[in-house]
């Protein structure tokens, strides 16, 4: 692993990178994404069944089928399901703010730190050193602005993109997933 540069990459976290880590964990975590599947489901259904009450209620009325109503409804269905979208991102996101803001007040905007040596990662944060060895960690996600670590005892790591020798940086993430055979993903592009 000598090809490691060992300089101490520096960063800060801002509230909303923490944000950005629990929005991208709700968004990929299998249980998290069938519930909210499930939720979804359930609010289409609920939707559609009062639809079709009212369809069958206008056509028993009349005694013809209005087209006028079934495009009327459909529309709403689509705008509904919509605005159910955008709704569950707002809930989600509030819940994470207020969550980020209870308890990581006082880690938003500290000076971190990383250090990339032989065996272990060294994170230092203010005050408290962190030594991970390069074989607990079990997958490394890489999104637009951060890269995310997962450790082996159940933890997450957030380091920034925002470093100095960016450069540098990510050749000492691409050496240990390679070294270590750490799983990897990448998701530039992803959003909520």
């Amino acid at each position: 692993m000598s090809n490691l540069d060992q300089n101490v990459f520096k960063y800060q976290l801002q509230r909303e990178d923490y944000i950005q880590y629990y929005l991208y964990y709700t968004s990929t975590e299998p249980h998290v994404v069938k519930r909210r599947k499930r939720s979804r489901l359930l609010f289409m259904g609920v939707l559609t069944a009062i639809a079709v009450f009212f369809t069958v209620r206008n056509y028993n009325t009349n005694n013809k089928l209005d087209w006028t109503y079934i495009c009327l409804y459909g529309g709403m269905l689509v705008a509904m399901y919509m605005f159910r979208l955008w709704m569950e991102k707002s809930r989600y996101r509030k819940l994470y703010e207020k969550h980020v803001d209870t308890n990581f007040s006082d880690e938003i905007g500290k000076d971190n730190s990383v250090q990339f040596t032989d065996e272990n990662l060294v994170l230092k944060d203010g005050e408290h050193v962190t030594t991970i060895s390069y074989q607990n960690i079990t997958q490394i996600i890489e999104v637009k602005d951060h890269f995310y670590l997962s450790v082996e005892d159940g933890t997450s790591i957030i380091l920034s993109k925002n470093v100095e020798n960016y450069n540098d940086f990510s050749n000492n993430i691409n050496l240990i997933k390679d070294q270590f055979d750490i799983t990897f993903h990448q998701d530039l592009l992803r959003k909520w």
